[in-house]
């Protein structure tokens, strides 16, 4: 598994380290989505408050760097738009956003299936050629 050749896992391949790498990864991977239903959750939000949450919720450190190119990557997509307020840049949910957020909350069991198959390698066959 590629997650397991990053340094540090191995060395410590027990139940607490590999969940923490897990989640941290959950957390990189979609952050996206956390933004938007943070976003949508606030009238207005602003990156450092993002960082705040993100750590307050899920113990984890993001990079300001990671969350503001997300922040500029779903403002160039449309889910979310961008104001400065001072010198605060603060951001809302747009309604192309609120869609995408609906429409993840009302196919979780989708979402859940997936990952299940993805952790029960059920789709094996579907990754052979034939």
């Amino acid at each position: 598994m590629i997650w397991m050749r990053k340094k540090g896992l191995l060395e410590d391949l027990n139940e607490k380290n590999v969940l923490r790498k897990l989640r941290r990864r959950f957390v990189n991977g979609f952050l996206d989505l956390i933004i938007l239903d943070r976003v949508e959750s606030a009238s207005y939000i602003n990156g450092y408050a993002i960082i705040e949450y993100v750590f307050e919720k899920f113990n984890i450190l993001v990079s300001s760097g990671s969350v503001y190119s997300t922040l500029y990557a779903m403002e160039r997509e449309g889910l979310i738009v961008g104001a400065w307020n001072g010198r605060k840049r603060v951001y809302r949910i747009t309604p192309e956003g609120k869609k995408i957020i609906k429409t993840i909350r009302e196919r979780i069991d989708v979402i859940n299936s997936l990952f299940q198959e993805l952790i029960t390698q059920k789709q094996e066959s579907a990754f052979n050629l034939q």
